[in-house]
């Protein structure tokens, strides 16, 4: 790929989707290709069979390098050369946030803290928060505290005799990240970073003011929800919750004895409470998984997916409730993932949390392909950016080691290279 190019894979339970991109003038992130396919492989965000999953990666990828070399404004082929390398996004329940805290003393007399202390303090908020079994993906600085009282977000100059800082991480299960690096690796790619995908979401999502005075992202996937938590420009909190689009597509499926295909189409033509009023008489016919053939109506539809979405909802709504989030985002809560496409949805969201819920859109993104603008690649286009930012600020591109001791080393040199 040229220089200035980056290559997204996001792997979901449903959907594997490639994005390539580049930054412009102005800084935006300039799409150039997207695509998708159904992800083979993984259920419920686990690699269930690794030779299958690796087929669809080489698929994916060897597809989007042909369609990509081919663009009429690309020139020669061959100046773009093959794809090599990408950043990987990916979710699930082994992602966990957590909270961490350093703190180091300065001197016994009033100092200017420098950036190597800001260094010093991160590292140990790092090593205090590793893992044997776990992979650290971001850690993200929410505040530095100066003699104990004094709350700042850039320390630097300021003048104490003690700093602490306290971070959120967020981290996987080792096996897990490495079980899809080693996917990647076998059809013949490698790996540059792995991203979150709330976080790539949130990037292309969520304007600036709205992450610094608080927002909410929902990212409603087939398998899972990441809960995601923006405040003060910077992640204060993450979960997954393990439910979403698939729960409503099995339920159909069990209602209705018919296959996975079927459900999903009848999903699609869910239709939320107001809409019904001129649907109550329409039929729908179905083969069942035993071959016989039946007409069902979409009142019966939608009563099974009605069912199957409150039990979506509650579980979300209990969890936001335990976490104390939903008293702290004046920006609302934005819906992002596959699940936007369910009528009505933002509505149900917002009476299950009774705060405002909106559904996201892409910002600060260009491109000729009018599909590039659906919520079903923003994830693969957020991937983009961070990628590209990463490169204009190598800091950021944590690299993926092995071990507990190689994440460490790692973040050191990530934290020194931010600072210095």
């Amino acid at each position: 790929m040229i220089p200035d190019t980056a290559v997204s894979l996001d792997i979901g339970s449903s959907k594997t989707v490639v994005c390539v991109g580049r930054s412009d003038a102005q800084g935006r992130t300039a799409i150039e290709h997207v695509s998708l396919l159904k992800t083979r492989g993984v259920s419920r965000g686990q690699v269930v069979n690794f030779v299958e999953l690796a087929g669809c990666i080489e698929e994916a990828l060897s597809a989007a390098e042909k369609t990509y070399a081919a663009l009429p404004d690309a020139g020669a082929a061959g100046s773009r050369g093959r794809i090599s390398s990408v950043h990987l996004s990916l979710c699930g329940a082994d992602f966990v946030g957590s909270n961490s805290k350093g703190a180091i003393s300065l001197s016994a007399r009033p100092a200017a803290i420098t950036q190597r202390d800001v260094c010093r303090v991160v590292d140990g908020a790092i090593v205090l928060a590793g893992s044997l079994e776990r992979e650290m993906v971001h850690v993200f600085p929410r505040e530095y505290i100066i003699d104990g009282s004094k709350r700042v977000h850039d320390p630097v100059g300021m003048c104490g005799t003690r700093l602490g800082v306290q971070v959120h991480v967020i981290s996987a299960g080792e096996a897990a990240v490495q079980t899809f690096v080693k996917a990647v690796n076998r059809a013949g790619y490698d790996v540059e970073g792995v991203v979150f995908s709330g976080l790539a979401t949130g990037l292309v999502t969520l304007s600036e003011r709205e992450k610094e005075a608080g927002v909410l992202l929902l990212e409603c996937g087939a398998a899972h929800i990441n809960i995601v938590f923006f405040c003060e420009r910077t992640i204060h909190y993450m979960n997954v919750v393990p439910c979403g689009g698939e729960d409503i597509t099995q339920a159909l499926m069990q209602e209705f004895s018919i296959d996975h295909s079927q459900a999903e189409e009848l999903k699609i033509r869910y239709q939320a409470v107001p809409a019904r009023a001129a649907a109550e008489d329409e039929k729908i016919i179905i083969k069942k998984n035993t071959g016989q053939y039946q007409s069902i109506s979409l009142e019966q539809v939608n009563r099974t997916a009605d069912r199957a979405l409150q039990a979506v909802t509650e579980a979300l709504r209990r969890e936001l409730t335990l976490s104390g989030i939903l008293a702290r985002i004046p920006g609302g809560v934005v819906l992002a993932g596959g699940m936007c496409f369910m009528d009505g949805i933002s509505d149900r969201m917002e009476a299950a949390l009774g705060v405002p819920v909106r559904l996201g859109m892409l910002r600060g993104v260009i491109g000729n392909n009018s599909r590039l603008y659906s919520m079903l690649y923003a994830a693969g286009i957020g991937t983009v950016r961070y990628a590209l930012d990463a490169r204009r600020r190598p800091a950021e591109a944590v690299p993926l080691r092995k071990g507990f001791f190689g994440q460490v080393l790692s973040q050191m040199r990530y934290v020194y290279d931010q600072y210095f």
